[in-house]
Order: structure tokens, then C-alpha cells, then sequence
């Protein structure tokens, strides 16, 4: 049986998390995973936060080793993870979908997305309306610079994780 688990990179202790997950399966069962490739190859979710980063507070970045939504990106520690819970055969293929935010003309649209899912979903709250105002108009103004006749789209750069017990 296949699982395919998505938000991983959040786990605190992902050794102790993948252990566990191990001890569930049976021999020979196969574990694939989606995980986010480097920041920087991510246009979502980075990106719009890019755009706006000049009207926000500072925020910190998480470590490589820390949760957060690229810790996962270095294959290197994807299978120190992986290994270090009993896993075998860990592979990373790369997956580079194109994520839809919006429909055509959707502009507010995914600006509303990112601003309710994400990094912005974390800082917005401790702006004022005014603030929060600026930020949408900015992400309405970026986003008209993704708009395709499919709607409002940016790349995404993951890995695809298998690994057997």
C-alpha cells in the first residue's frame, strides 16, 4: 500500500515522526512524499511574500534543520531523515507542477489565497487594515504579471520522496 503524506517538513522530530510512521507499515511497504525543493526555485509560495516583503515586519527564516516549509529541500538531509528511522531505497525525483491561484482575471482572487495560506497568513495578523490594504493591492498588482488565459499561475519546484521498509 502506498501513503503519500504532504506537509511534512512541519514535523519537529521528523527521525522519531518517520520511525512511527515505519512501525505502521508492513515489510515491503512503500512511502512517497511531496516536500517543497529550495525557496529559492519556489515561486509559490515564496514569491508572493517576495513581493510584499517591504511592507511587512522582519521575520526570521527557519534553519535548514528546523520545521518550516523548506527543510526538506536538501536531498542529502531528506535521506539522513529517512535512513535514521529504518526507511531503505530513499529516492527524490524532482516535480515541477504549476500551481493554479486563480481563475482567469483573478488578480484579488489569489491575492486573497495567499493572504489566508501561507507566510502571509502568519504576519498579516499583527498588521493594521490600513497595512493589510497595501499588502493586497501590491500582491493584486504582482499577480496581474501571472495571469495567463488559464488564470493567475506560478511554478512550484518539489521532490517526490520514495522509500521502502
Amino acid at each position: 500500500m502506498n501513503h503519500v503524506i504532504f506537509g511534512i517538513m512541519f514535523f519537529s522530530d521528523p527521525v522519531a515522526a518517520f520511525a512511527n510512521v515505519r512501525r505502521a507499515m508492513k515489510p515491503g511497504g512503500r512511502l512517497a512524499l511531496a516536500v517543497f525543493r529550495p525557496a529559492s526555485a519556489n515561486l509559490w509560495p515564496n514569491a508572493p511574500l517576495e513581493a510584499v516583503r517591504h511592507l511587512l515586519p522582519p521575520t526570521p527564516t527557519p534553519g535548514p534543520e528546523e520545521p518550516g516549509p523548506f527543510s526538506w529541500a536538501d536531498p542529502a538531509r531528506v535521506r539522513r531523515i529517512l535512513e535514521g528511522a529504518g526507511f531503505s531505497e530513499v529516492s527524490l525525483t524532482p516535480l515541477d507542477p504549476v500551481i493554479q491561484l486563480a481563475g482567469p482575471a483573478g488578480e484579488a482572487e489569489a491575492a486573497d489565497f495567499v493572504m489566508a495560506m501561507g507566510p502571509l497568513a502568519r504576519v498579516l495578523p499583527s498588521l493594521s487594515a490600513a497595512q493589510r490594504e497595501n499588502v493586497r493591492a501590491v500582491l493584486e498588482v504582482y499577480f496581474k504579471g501571472h495571469a495567463t488565459s488559464q488564470g493567475v499561475v506560478l511554478p512550484a519546484a518539489n521532490w517526490v520522496v520514495r522509500a521502502r521498509v
